[in-house]
């Protein structure tokens, strides 16, 4: 449930590029009859981002100052009250 996500994620603390791990396909062979997928090691957005020879240091500059500002507690925190009301809207439509 991808709105799942996106409701726990929107408001919070910080952005998402910054925790969503991604696996991003490289390269994708079709031999006979079986597809096989080769996938980039999980790295954030963020980490993508800072890695990057293309993005310029003014982009990235914010960036680092809001993740070093991030007090991963308090993500926490919020993270566990949107939670909170996503199962109780999720047990009242089941009942």
């Amino acid at each position: 449930a991808p709105e799942v996500i996106l409701l726990i994620f929107r408001g919070l603390p910080g952005r998402e590029i910054l925790y969503l791990f991604l696996f991003p396909l490289i390269e994708k062979k079709q031999i006979a009859a079986k597809t096989i997928k080769r996938y980039d090691k999980p790295k954030t957005p963020y980490q993508r981002i800072v890695e990057s020879k293309h993005v310029s240091k003014a982009v990235k500059r914010p960036l680092r100052e809001q993740f070093e500002n991030l007090n991963p507690f308090q993500l926490r925190k919020a993270i566990d009250a949107k939670l909170k009301k996503i199962f109780a809207i999720a047990t009242i439509k089941n009942i």
